[in-house]
């Protein structure tokens, strides 16, 4: 493979087999989760979605991760206009992008948190990390606190880059909640206390636990993001020393009014495949599947 650095221009002549993760790396697609990228690709394609590279000329500007059973594309990207392609796609999937643009949208909060030091909290009640046997229960809260699940990955399985945790009161599961681990930073993310048991500090607990756990396996930086209307979550981050670094957007549905559905002559879209146990380029399209 090639050696690149970030902010690199890739060439467009490079052979796609050789592009990848590695190429993902180099690009400047996020802030906040730049380091996520190549998990949220191998989460992606496990659960039978799509993920492209998209190139304008020689530098390679977004990536876009396709959820077919809710609809929905993810794009990180800086770029405006390719966020206002992918609205605007004859697909009508929604849209859920870093770029604010003057659509109707539901906003959420990116927060983020250094840690310089071991995280302190007097806990309330134990946090534990959860394996694959409890699948059920897990499965029963989250659908309990989140809706139906129809997403394979809106439960992502213990091991690998993803660890749950958990807090029982009575030999009950009332509180779950994830981490996703990427070298010095930790994502936390899906986080659900049952109805009966909010108010008591579970949430908090979660919290903590994690950021504790994620500074003993190493990370340094914490993230997160919250619906903007979600105030007892966001109250909760900002308790745990998380503080507000940018926004995302996500612009349900498809728009009254679309342009042509000709595919735009700017952007050459990569799509990225399991091949040989990696993540590589295997073909050039005009328009994301």
């Amino acid at each position: 493979m090639p050696t690149v650095t970030a902010g690199a221009a890739l060439s467009a002549a490079e052979g796609e087999g050789t592009l990848g993760l590695r190429t993902l790396a180099a690009a400047d697609l996020s802030d906040a989760l730049a380091p996520f990228l190549p998990h949220f690709v191998k989460e992606t394609l496990r659960c039978g979605g799509a993920a492209h590279l998209v190139r304008e000329g020689p530098r390679w500007i977004g990536l876009l991760l396709v959820d077919p059973l809710e609809n929905v594309v993810s794009v990180f990207t800086r770029s405006a206009a390719l966020v206002e392609r992918t609205i605007h796609d004859p697909s009508g999937r929604s849209v859920y992008a870093e770029v604010d643009l003057d659509l109707p949208r539901e906003v959420f909060a990116i927060y983020a948190a250094e840690l310089a030091r071991e995280p302190t909290h007097r806990f309330r009640h134990p946090v534990e990390l959860l394996g694959d046997e409890e699948d059920r229960s897990v499965r029963s809260l989250v659908e309990e606190t989140h809706g139906q699940l129809r997403r394979p990955w809106a439960l992502p399985p213990a091991g690998g880059a993803e660890s749950r945790f958990g807090v029982r009161l009575g030999g009950e599961l009332v509180g779950v909640a994830w981490l996703a681990l990427a070298g010095r930073s930790a994502r936390l993310h899906t986080l659900g206390v049952r109805a009966g048991y909010r108010r008591l500090g579970i949430g908090t607990d979660l919290l903590f636990g994690r950021m504790l756990w994620a500074w003993q396996a190493g990370a340094r930086r914490v993230v997160s993001e919250i619906s903007a209307g979600n105030v007892a979550s966001r109250a909760v981050a900002e308790k745990g020393g998380l503080r507000q670094v940018g926004q995302g957007f996500f612009y349900r549905g498809a728009p009254q009014v679309r342009p042509s559905s000709d595919p735009d002559p700017r952007f050459d879209y990569v799509r990225l495949a399991p091949q040989n146990g990696q993540v590589a380029a295997v073909e050039s399209m005009s328009e994301p599947q």
